[in-house]
């Protein structure tokens, strides 16, 4: 059993610390890693989803989490299951899994490309917020390779061709 206690070990002083706020980050597209995967019932008991939170890795926003719940089985839509299925196909496809999923560990702290977009609230009674709309292989780019000078070329004679008239080196 966990030891409760009710002091912290040092001090804490709300001024030494940083406001990270909660403010949304801009709609684009980031480097990302899922830190945490379960799956639960959905609140309306018509289903399940996968409940993914993902972490920036990199750029100005590095360190702040993105949530995201995807449908994965549903009693009433199954246009809803679709739509939820495909993204969770993309999200095996962006960390290479293969193969039937048995636990959604497989999906923690493999690197991906989110795209991220705004989400807002359609009554205005809460603030907007950010949703993951794609999830895509990371690809890293590769350092440019040497470029060799190719010479050019001699242009070919005319009337080389079968017919004389042609003057291009097609050998057929």
């Amino acid at each position: 059993m966990t030891e409760r206690m009710d002091a912290f070990a040092e001090p804490f002083v709300p001024e030494n610390e940083k406001d990270i706020g909660f403010d949304t980050i801009t709609r684009g597209k980031y480097r990302a890693e899922v830190t945490d995967a379960s799956i639960a019932a959905m609140k309306n008991g018509k289903g399940t989803m996968l409940c993914l939170s993902w972490v920036i890795t990199g750029g100005d926003y590095e360190g702040r989490y993105v949530f995201q719940n995807i449908t994965h089985t549903h009693t009433e839509s199954p246009e809803a299951m679709a739509f939820g299925r495909s993204m969770i196909k993309a999200l095996c496809a962006s960390c290479s899994i293969t193969g039937p999923v048995t636990n959604v560990d497989v999906f923690l702290y493999k690197p991906c490309l989110i795209q991220v977009g705004i989400e807002k609230d359609k009554t205005g009674e809460y603030p907007d917020k950010n949703k993951v709309t794609r999830i895509m292989p990371l690809v890293v780019n590769a350092p440019p390779q040497e470029q060799k000078a190719i010479a050019p070329k001699a242009a070919p004679e005319k009337g080389n061709g079968a017919k004389g008239d042609l003057d291009d080196a097609v050998p057929f």
